[in-house]
């Protein structure tokens, strides 16, 4: 059915209906400002629907975007296993081979694999930056390549919160010359016309949506009943969860592939979907056999910033149900169960946890059944 009303607007199949009005009921109780979701079901786009507001009085459209936080790192792990696919890169290989000035501070025998699986230990940098450093590459990654781990690589896990698309990011722009933000445009996310992207021309930026409700409480909210690991990361990073930063244009422009994704529901469903099974008339985003090893926990444990049991993969977090996704800091998620058949994208521009998203999600279960 077609959804065309003055809260919800899209297409929705009949069968997913309750799934629809979920959503609708988000907008309608003021739970979200504006946000879109999509969902493929066994290969089939059978929920791609949106509303609110991305601008104050400017409505949410089919093509708004809008950023992500940590749904972003899946994408830049991906662009990454590109390589590994193409046999550019070998995942046990140290990243030094690729990065030598990565060696420093104890680092040199850091592989590949534990960058991706979060076992690197290199959550932050040690001293306090203003979040200008992360708009520039050269500074970023030599600070990167500087740092001391935060716990032994290999010997813990620990979700690189700002810096794990820095890190990916050098390695691809080291062995194959375009930044991270231009290889997942012009190898992943272009051919397919996924609209997820990392770092947006003046274009693209006129269709992005401003995040809202970073006030003070919500800040707070974030470092409570938090590891030390995560607080430090955040106290040394304040400028990633300031509203008019990650509003700004510079924020917008910039590559932060860990955390400044900017994209649409159906993108992020769209990409999942491309991994869990090519669509009709595509190539595989990746080989069978390196989606197979990118959503096969490489490790699993108490993750140290986290602070809860996590079981990582390449660049995702893997569940017990056999789902692999990501959730990002503000409410966005991107997630597949290929036991259940379906791909699922959230994306909202309203900070707040993951309930938005698990309600709609765990009514679109309910349709499939």
């Amino acid at each position: 059915m077609s959804r065309t009303g003055a809260i919800v607007f899209g297409t929705c199949d009949a069968r997913f209906a309750a799934a629809g009005e979920a959503f609708e009921g988000m907008l309608v109780s003021g739970a979200e400002t504006g946000a879109s979701v999509a969902a493929y079901v066994d290969g089939r786009l059978v929920m791609d629907l949106w509303g609110g507001s991305a601008l104050k009085g400017v409505p949410w459209q089919p093509d708004t975007l809008v950023h992500t936080y940590s749904v972003t790192k899946p994408f830049a792990a991906a662009c990454l296993l590109k390589l590994v696919a193409q046999e550019r890169v070998d995942l046990d290989q140290p990243v030094a081979r690729y990065w030598p000035e990565y060696a420093a501070a104890g680092k040199d025998a850091t592989t590949v694999r534990q960058v991706l699986s979060h076992q690197a230990g290199l959550i932050a940098w040690s001293s306090p930056q203003p979040v200008e450093t992360l708009f520039d590459w050269d500074r970023a990654t030599t600070l990167c390549a500087a740092e001391t781990p935060w716990f032994r690589p290999g010997e813990g896990i620990g979700e690189a919160l700002f810096l794990y698309g820095h890190v990916i990011g050098e390695i691809i722009r080291r062995v194959d010359g375009r930044s991270p933000g231009t290889f997942l445009a012009e190898e992943l996310c272009g051919p397919r016309a996924i609209e997820f992207h990392i770092g947006l021309n003046e274009s693209l930026r006129r269709r992005a949506a401003d995040l809202v409700g970073m006030d003070g409480s919500w800040n707070a909210e974030l470092l409570r009943d938090r590891t030390d690991l995560f607080a430090r990361a955040m106290r040394n990073s304040p400028g990633v969860t300031n509203q008019a930063i990650v509003n700004s244009e510079a924020w917008r422009h910039a590559e932060v592939p860990a955390i400044n994704g900017h994209g649409t529901a159906r993108g992020v469903a769209t990409f999942y979907e491309s991994l869990r099974r090519p669509l009709p008339g595509d190539t595989a985003l990746l080989s069978r056999e390196v989606v197979a090893e990118a959503i096969r926990p490489q490790r699993q444990g108490p993750d140290l910033v986290l602070g809860q049991e996590v079981a990582w993969g390449l660049g995702f977090r893997v569940f017990e149900d056999g789902s692999f996704g990501m959730g990002g800091l503000g409410g966005a998620v991107g997630i597949a169960n290929p036991k259940k058949g379906y791909s699922f994208g959230y994306v909202t521009n309203r900070v707040a946890d993951h309930t938005r998203a698990d309600l709609v999600e765990q009514a679109l279960i309910r349709c499939v059944g």
